[in-house]
């Protein structure tokens, strides 16, 4: 190679660089403080603009754990909420769990979403669900349907991410019982019904037996629990009306 091919070849490898410096500069999200609290008018959407579907409108105070910031002149949060957040996934993706309540996600990378629809303006949000998955059930649209042909509303899991505009949040002075009031809210999922064990005195199984294994409650129709008191995240609110 002469000098000419070898200063072509240098200048090359440099704009490079820089292009890959660039991107990486563009890419990576701002670093923000890890806990700041829902303001007045704070609205969870599922992407970091203003005419983004609305997930949730939170209630002063709610407990935010930022996990990244978008850069630009109107920045957004990207958080987890104290006491979760609700959406919608369709039926056809979900089967029984054996638990009442609780739903197992049939299908892999399931967009939950912030209507009954999966029209633009019900754009999914930034997390998905997993094959295996289980999640708490909160409503059907239309429980006359079959499960398959229905869509129902749930409680994401407590990792689920959504945007908020940051002007909209204050930063939290005390992490720490930011930290305990996030877990505090944080929900669990209902679990089957396990059968009393033998009372002092009675019946007590052979030497060796294997012990009795749990078994799931009936399937009966059983109220969804509320939200842990305390949880100040008001993310019960539908937005729009329920259609497949």
């Amino acid at each position: 190679m002469n000098t000419t091919d070898l200063r072509a070849a240098r200048r090359l490898a440099a704009a490079a660089r820089n292009l890959t410096l660039a991107g990486l500069c563009l890419a990576a999200p701002s670093l923000a403080q890890q806990w700041v609290e829902a303001g007045d008018g704070a609205v969870a959407r599922s992407f970091p603009d203003r005419n983004a579907s609305a997930v949730a409108e939170l209630e002063p105070g709610t407990v935010l754990q930022v996990i990244e910031t978008s850069e630009g002149t109107r920045p957004f949060h990207r958080c987890t909420v104290a006491g979760g957040i609700q959406a919608w996934v369709h039926g056809r993706y979900l089967a029984e769990s054996g638990v009442p309540g609780v739903l197992a996600v049939t299908g892999d990378r399931l967009n939950m979403r912030p209507q009954p629809s999966s029209t633009p303006r019900s754009m999914p949000l930034p997390d998905r669900l997993d094959l295996g998955d289980r999640v708490e059930l909160v409503a059907r649209a239309d429980a006359s349907l079959p499960l398959g042909e229905d869509w129902c509303r749930i409680w994401a899991p407590a990792d689920t991410t959504v945007w908020i505009e940051a002007s909209t949040t204050a930063a939290v002075e005390d992490g720490a019982a930011a930290a305990s009031a996030f877990k505090a809210a944080t929900r669990t999922l209902p679990r089957a019904a396990r059968k009393p064990g033998p009372k002092a005195g009675g019946d007590k199984p052979a030497q060796g037996g294997a012990p009795e294994a749990a078994t799931p409650a009936p399937q009966a129709s059983k109220p969804t629990p509320a939200a842990r008191p305390g949880a100040r995240a008001a993310l019960g609110r539908e937005i729009g009306r329920a259609h497949v």
